[in-house]
């Protein structure tokens, strides 16, 4: 019985020693294998000027100054999700100013109630006008699963995606 008491610590430093090994292999295979080829891919995609991953499916994508914000943010989208799963979450890092961040949270407003009455026309006139008053541009893209408002102030610029709800199906059968 004594040979027995002494033996546990060992089968706990062997259990331990035997997890973090696996624990590694997965972290490399997981860099290697899965984020390392989606970073180089996601780099690729024109107007993309840098991407990170800021965690386990959270990817951050830096945009040139001259891209299209919505043909760059499917592309990547499209990637992460095949490349990470359905899971990743696209963040566009932009600069704006205190007051485009203000702007913004008004224009998400704007767009949840266009989304509820199917107006976006008249969003898009009362969002430009809005604009104008802050003496900022916007420009806005209305796809198929997201709308897209880019506000430019000098070298500032605020992109917001706001995803369409009107996309998902409804009803089931």
């Amino acid at each position: 019985m004594a040979a027995h008491v002494r033996q546990w610590p060992w089968a706990v430093v062997a259990f331990l020693l035997t997890a973090a090994l696996l624990m590694a292999g997965r972290s490399v295979y997981v860099r290697s294998a899965r984020q390392a080829p989606f970073l180089r891919e996601a780099a690729a995609v024109p107007g993309v000027e840098r991407v990170r991953l800021a965690g386990p499916d959270q990817v951050q994508v830096w945009l040139r100054t001259d891209a299209a914000p919505d043909a760059a943010y499917t592309a990547v989208a499209a990637l992460a999700h095949a490349k990470l799963g359905p899971s990743a979450a696209i963040h566009l890092v932009d600069n704006p100013t205190p007051a485009e961040a203000r702007l913004g949270r008004d224009l998400s407003l704007m767009v949840a109630e266009a989304e509820a009455r199917g107006n976006y026309v008249t969003m898009a006139q009362q969002a430009s006008a809005l604009a104008a008053r802050h003496r900022d541009t916007l420009t806005w893209t209305l796809g198929p699963q997201n709308v897209f408002l880019t506000l430019n102030h000098g070298t500032h610029r605020l992109i917001l995606v706001f995803p369409l709800n009107w996309v998902r199906p409804v009803g089931g059968a």
